[in-house]
Formats: structure tokens, sequence, C-alpha cells
């Protein structure tokens, strides 16, 4: 790049690239924390079965 991009241009970048972070990370996290427990149990039980097994 020949020249700097202005501060409009970062700050949109910025605020756009948080917008995305906490709308993928709403999606992933939130509906498994009422299930964090049994998700976190199953997924330790299915690492130890296929490790032993």
């Amino acid at each position: 790049m020949p020249q700097m991009l202005p501060m409009e241009w970062t700050f949109l970048f910025f605020m756009c690239s948080m917008i995305i972070v906490m709308t993928i990370s709403h999606i992933f996290f939130y509906p498994s924390l009422k299930n964090k427990k049994n998700l976190i149990k199953s997924e330790t039980f299915k690492f130890n079965f296929s490790w032993w097994w």
C-alpha cells in the first residue's frame, strides 16, 4: 500500500471484526453454557473411550 488507511476504515474494520467475533462466540458458546458440564463429560468420555479402545 502506498498510503495508510484512514482512521474511519481502520475503526470500521475493527468494529466489524469485533462484531463477527462476538457473533461466532455467541453462536458457539451460548447454547452450550447450559450443558457445559454434560458436554465436558461426554467429550472426555469419548476421548477416553477412543484412547483405550
